[in-house]
């Protein structure tokens, strides 16, 4: 699996790194059967002027193509508010799939 960790109008942070890579390890077991490779973006934006974050995480796959936002005032609720919207984005395509496999009239 591809990660990539955009900081903007923000100094880098190995602690918020390392953060978000533990997020992203959940996604492993959805993707270890994934034909071709797997990208997790993951961009984090401070507003300048205020205390205000916005995290934006794409994923993108051979099959998938999801993106999940979250804005507030800090930045690890963020995190952690676009890691949970992107599992369910996952969660309910995978489920989705696994019913449509499931519900093709088998051959003999």
């Amino acid at each position: 699996m591809n990660r990539k960790i955009t900081f903007r109008s923000m100094d880098h942070s190995d602690i918020i790194e390392n953060y978000i890579n533990k997020k992203l390890d959940k996604f492993d077991k959805f993707f270890k059967d994934e034909q071709g490779p797997v990208s997790f973006e993951v961009v984090l934006e401070a507003h300048r002027i205020k205390n205000y974050f916005i995290v934006e995480v794409r994923l993108q796959s051979r099959e998938y193509n999801f993106v999940a936002q979250a804005e507030g005032d800090d930045m690890y609720t963020m995190i952690d508010e676009a890691e949970h919207k992107m599992m369910q984005q996952v969660s309910r395509a995978k489920e989705k799939r696994i019913h449509e496999i499931d519900s093709q009239p088998k051959m003999k």
